[in-house]
């Protein structure tokens, strides 16, 4: 994302978030949907990346064991 790679970036969320589901990992997951909704912001799709970030505090809350 440093060098404006946006769409290697993005092919790599995907593939992130598929292995996420096979895994079963809430961390990859949410990894995934924060590092989507930073591009979406660097690229000035404010709405989009709205979409991926504000639901990540509560799915992290809803899955972290303390």
């Amino acid at each position: 994302m440093i060098v404006e790679a946006y769409e290697r970036a993005l092919a790599f969320t995907d593939e992130l978030e598929h292995a996420a589901h096979a895994q079963g990992s809430v961390a990859n997951a949410l990894i995934s949907d924060g590092a989507r909704g930073w591009i979406s912001v660097r690229r000035g799709d404010l709405t989009g990346g709205e979409e991926n970030l504000l639901p990540l505090p509560e799915t992290a809350a809803q899955n972290c064991s303390r």
